[in-house]
């Protein structure tokens, strides 16, 4: 995982970056003759490292908590082009809440948290193929369009600060997958992204920049 923030001209701010950790599930049916309806949620989490700037603009690195939950539904149509081959066009919604903790080290007053929420449209295509009997390949590109977000950040109070609501400008990302099923199992890698651009000013001075995430992962699972 690796989150960035920019500034005006482009440059990196601060830059994130550790191991997240995630624990989903979800169900899958068919409706009517090529129809298939999609749900899927899960709770991640993980600290990573942080290399950036204190708010009076001095380079600091200390350490990041994330906690979050996300829940996605989608719907898709089959069509078979082939035999052995089968393509979705997939669409549907989803949304994603966490919690960033900065500063998780807490090794002096300097930390803070942030509460966010995104909710999106989802639009892409899947495909399947039967490699052999009990082993199918398949893949995934979608494209994620959020409609709202917004983010509460929660600073300090004994210095005479309140709580600063900001919403980050919508942008669309990224998600890919491929892997391989083979009876109960299920084996994949995956790249996803997030995106936000800069918020409007809050208090003539505060702002939440232009931010970015990639991560690229290993997942694996078991159908019931």
């Amino acid at each position: 995982y690796e989150w960035r923030e920019l500034d005006y001209n482009g440059a990196q701010i601060l830059k994130e970056s550790g191991w997240i950790y995630l624990v989903d599930g979800g169900l899958e049916r068919r409706v009517l003759a090529h129809g298939q309806a999609r749900m899927r949620g899960g709770l991640f989490g993980g600290q990573v490292s942080y290399d950036g700037r204190r708010m009076d603009f001095t380079e600091y690195q200390s350490q990041t908590l994330y906690v979050g939950a996300k829940l996605e539904a989608d719907g898709a149509w089959q069509w078979n082009p082939w035999e052995n081959a089968g393509l979705l066009p997939l669409a549907g919604v989803g949304g994603r809440v966490w919690k960033r903790r900065l500063d998780a080290s807490r090794t002096d007053d300097q930390g803070y948290d942030e509460n966010w929420v995104s909710l999106y449209a989802i639009l892409g295509l899947r495909g399947e193929l039967n490699v052999k009997p009990g082993w199918t390949a398949f893949a995934e590109c979608a494209v994620r369009r959020p409609f709202y977000n917004h983010e509460t950040v929660y600073l300090s109070v004994a210095e005479g600060r309140s709580n600063l609501e900001f919403e980050p400008g919508c942008e669309p990302s990224w998600f890919v997958e491929g892997g391989l099923r083979t009876g109960a199992y299920r084996w994949s890698v995956f790249y996803e992204q997030l995106r936000y651009a800069k918020s409007d000013y809050e208090l003539k001075t505060f702002y939440q920049p232009k931010s970015e995430a990639d991560m690229i992962g290993l997942a694996c699972g078991i159908a019931f």
